[in-house]
Order: C-alpha cells, then structure tokens, then sequence
C-alpha cells in the first residue's frame, strides 16, 4: 500500500474511531444521570463515562497514545502539564515521536536541559491554539489562520481531498478528543 494512501486510511481510522468515542462521551449529558434515575438503571456503562469524561490533554497524550512520549516528557520538563490540564478548550498540534527524532541529533537533548526551559516553552506553546478545532468541522480547499498561545502566527489549511496541514506539516492523526481540547498528531515539528 502507497504510504500516502496509507497515511489517508490511517487518519479516517483515527478520526472515525475518535468520533465514536466522543459519541459515546457525550451519549448521556452529566445533569441527566440525577434526572433520570431509570435512565441510569438502564445504561450503567453510559452513566460511568459521562460521570467520569474523557481525559484532559495532557493525561491523553500520556495515556492515550504512545506515539507521544518525547512530548510528553517535553511538556513535564517545561512545566506545561498543568497548563495543558486546565478547564478552557484547546486544541494541540502534538508532534509524534518520528518527528522529534527527525530533529538535527541532539536537538532534543539540548531542549530538555533546565538552562533551555524557557526556548522549550516558547516551541511547545507554539503547538497551542485557543479552542477546540476538530477537523470534520473544516471545509476541503479552506484555510484558517490562528494565533498560538507562543503569540505567533499558525496556518492550518484542508486540501481539496480533505487532507489537513498545520504551516505545510501533515496532520497524521486527526480528532483525538480531550475534555479540554483536542489533539491533532503531526509529523514534524513546528518552529515559531
């Protein structure tokens, strides 16, 4: 199989299995399972997720995923767990682990240092945009320009055959929802 047709097969998977699991997330409203007590008798499963939600970014890219490691050890090194973790919507362009270790050799060591903290921040927050962009929300041929929480500029354009690409960079994995967010993989990563 051609990779890009792989690629493509991949990210409707991804999207189509995502839709699923936010469908099912947001099945049962919260207020409803204290309304509707019968309602709860009858679909257990449905009360345990819309009690317990999907899980915030930062825990979704450590647990969900393991395609996000280098990231994740990045986002706790720069001190942005707890920003990733908070109430108000955003949406992550998360670069894979095939993409940092596509950097120079080193790079990613040298980022990681404490000396280098605040250079990690501005890339990692460069990743970040205010609210939740899903990708089935995006019209074939568009493109949206939005500013990251870095304060700098971000291209997100839809092809004509629905591929999405953030400044020219795929996005491999599309739709990973978050109860704060959504996460979009990507295979590079982005310099401000």
């Amino acid at each position: 199989m051609p990779a890009r047709s792989f690629t493509s097969t991949l990210r409707k998977l991804t999207a189509c299995l995502s839709l699923a699991s936010l469908g099912t997330a947001i099945a049962l409203p919260a207020n409803s399972i204290t309304e509707s007590p019968r309602l709860l008798k009858a679909e257990p499963g449905l009360h345990l997720i819309a009690q317990r939600g999907v899980n915030n970014i930062a825990d979704e890219l450590e647990t969900a995923n393991d395609a996000f490691s280098t990231l994740t050890a990045a986002i706790k090194t720069a001190g942005l767990t707890s920003a990733l973790a908070g109430r108000r919507p955003i949406t992550i362009f998360a670069p894979t682990d095939e993409a940092f270790a596509a950097l120079p050799e080193g790079t990613v060591a040298t980022l990681l240092r404490p000396e280098n903290r605040s250079r990690l921040t501005e890339i990692l927050t460069y990743h970040v945009v205010p609210g939740n962009i899903n990708t089935f929300g995006l019209t074939p041929g568009s493109t949206l320009r939005l500013t990251t929480l870095a304060g700098k500029p971000l291209t997100i354009r839809v092809s004509d055959a629905s591929e999405v690409f953030v400044n020219g960079i795929p996005v491999v994995l599309a739709d990973i929802p978050a109860s704060n967010g959504m996460i979009h993989g990507i295979s590079a990563v982005l310099l401000p």
